[in-house]
């Protein structure tokens, strides 16, 4: 069994909740990891890359704490912004929030809408969710 990293302040929050902060260090601490998330990612690339990266790619806050590893150590973070209300299921608002918080932290954006030509493919549609049909009570 491996030894789950931790962020100096981190404290008692749990990996999949702490988001690593610009001056951070990685610090070895406990338990078992239980979700690749937030700085359980950290420590993911840590134990089993083993090198700091020199770009991330991410698309929600739970890929924060990667990019920031990435950036504090002089990479890049890229997120991707889902804000094609036409060809995908994309959310202007949530997008526009996103785009403020990667801003704030020095990440780079990507937006489906303005920088990807196709997204499933030409000839693809996106079409509406469908709630499953849920089975007849036996």
């Amino acid at each position: 069994m491996r030894k789950k990293l931790t962020a100096e302040q981190q404290g008692n929050t749990a990996g999949r909740d702490y988001t690593f902060a610009p001056d951070d260090r990685v610090l070895y601490g406990g338990d078992m990891l239980t979700k690749n998330v937030k700085m359980n990612k950290v420590d993911a690339i840590v134990n089993e890359i083993g090198e700091v990266p020199v770009l991330a790619f991410g698309n929600s806050s739970g890929d924060f704490s990667m990019a920031q590893y990435t950036v504090q150590n002089g990479g890049r973070a890229y997120m991707l912004l889902c804000d094609d209300t036409e060809r995908d299921h994309g959310d202007i608002d949530t997008a526009n929030e996103f785009a403020e918080k990667c801003s704030a932290l020095g990440f780079e954006t990507v937006s489906m809408k303005n920088e990807f030509d196709t997204i499933y493919g030409d000839n693809v549609k996106c079409v509406e969710y469908q709630q499953e049909k849920s089975a007849p009570a036996a």
